[in-house]
């Protein structure tokens, strides 16, 4: 697999204090699916899969910088810089059920939490 970064999605985007939430079956709330997350300019769909990039989220200490549930949809997080999650068991990225997932050249710096 050979990944290229779409270079019509400008960045980087600051979303401090906005973390991402992406829940594929709707069931969360403040969540977007795929579907509503490519609409988002730091979204976008390359390759047969949905492509989260240049995006910078200081968590506040608050929460995960980016979080996705219950996904089977191909996706990959690149070039991102995530920092400052807070709480017990947080990180930059939290993963729960999902599937076919590919994490490259980011920035993390915080809790050791992936």
């Amino acid at each position: 697999y050979t990944f290229t970064i779409n270079t019509n999605t400008l960045g980087p985007w600051d979303l401090t204090g906005s973390p991402i939430i992406i829940d594929d079956n709707g069931g969360t709330t403040g969540a977007m699916t795929w579907t509503e997350a490519v609409l988002e300019p730091w979204c976008s769909y390359v390759n047969d899969r949905y492509v989260i990039q240049n995006v910078i989220i200081d968590g506040q200490g608050s929460s995960n910088c980016i979080t996705i549930k219950d996904s089977t949809i191909p996706f990959t997080i690149t070039n991102c810089h995530l920092y400052n999650a807070g709480g017990d068991y947080t990180g930059g990225i939290y993963l729960d059920n999902v599937e076919l997932f590919e994490f490259c050249a980011f920035h993390e710096d915080l809790n050791g939490f992936l």
